[in-house]
């Protein structure tokens, strides 16, 4: 079993708007060493959870639109425009995201999770934790999350967007 999983069930959208975020709702839960980074307190009912319903085309357009600074860019650059490049924050276009901060370290990738109130959604995400995990593993996790948000785009027949022309060019440049 991986240290590092971003996991996403397919939903009902409930009236989101946009083709995009519509064809992609989900719940979304990231765990890494066995711990949900995603773990919410609902502040209306006080109830605990694991995860997030959000649409996945927001995270999979910023993790495409940031490939080459989320592996490669060297860590001292913590302030802006280069921290909009490592954190979640960046992606979340008004949803409930986690406050992760995803930074290269070598062979290595170092998670930053931070406690984050998103009051518009009445949420409070819970944990505070720092990882440094194998690069490769949680790179093939966001690859996955890239390529099933690509493969809904394409079976709702949603084409022409920035995450699918973005994609083209990281997998064109890697061959």
């Amino acid at each position: 079993m991986s240290n590092f999983r971003i996991l996403f069930e397919w939903e009902d959208p409930a009236g989101a708007r946009g083709p995009e975020l519509a064809a992609t709702w989900a719940r979304l839960e990231i765990v890494a060493n066995g711990i949900p980074l995603t773990e919410i307190e609902d502040l209306r009912t006080k109830a605990i959870r694991s995860g997030v319903y959000v649409p996945l085309y927001p995270v999979a357009e910023w993790l495409a639109a940031n490939w080459w600074y989320l592996w490669y860019e060297d860590r001292a650059h913590q302030e802006p425009p280069s921290f909009a490049r490592h954190s979640f924050l960046a992606a979340r276009e008004g949803f409930a995201l986690p406050d992760l901060r995803i930074w290269p370290a070598e062979s290595r990738t170092l998670l930053e999770c931070r406690p984050y109130e998103h009051a518009h959604s009445a949420v409070r995400f819970l944990n505070r934790l720092d990882f440094s995990l194998n690069r490769e593993t949680v790179r093939d996790e966001a690859i996955r999350l890239v390529e099933a948000v690509l493969a809904k785009l394409s079976e709702k027949q949603v084409a022409g967007t920035c995450l699918q022309e973005e994609w083209r060019l990281i997998a064109d440049s890697a061959s």
